[in-house]
């Protein structure tokens, strides 16, 4: 089950952000939108969510903080403390 769970604004940054973890050693999967189901994340460290936040009106009801929700109800809790820190 994944350790960290990330929510990036758009594809990009969060390709961005997949490919950095990859290359520190996260096994990643990155997902379009929030996930349906967590089979295919039972494998990963980390879970990328790319949402439309930048590009999607407001007005249609989008909710950015449910990804936040399907992210917690995905991740098992740790007693761990985290391996490392990244920074910029």
């Amino acid at each position: 089950m994944p350790l960290l769970g990330c929510i990036a604004d758009d594809f990009t940054g969060g390709t961005d952000l997949a490919n950095n973890l990859v290359k520190s050693g996260f096994r990643t999967v990155q997902t379009i939108g929030i996930p349906k189901s967590t089979t295919q994340l039972e494998n990963s460290d980390a879970v990328v969510v790319a949402l439309k936040t930048r590009t999607r009106k407001r007005s249609i009801g989008w909710n950015p903080l449910a990804a936040n929700s399907s992210i917690l109800s995905i991740a098992q809790p740790s007693t761990q403390p985290p391996a490392a820190i990244l920074g910029p």
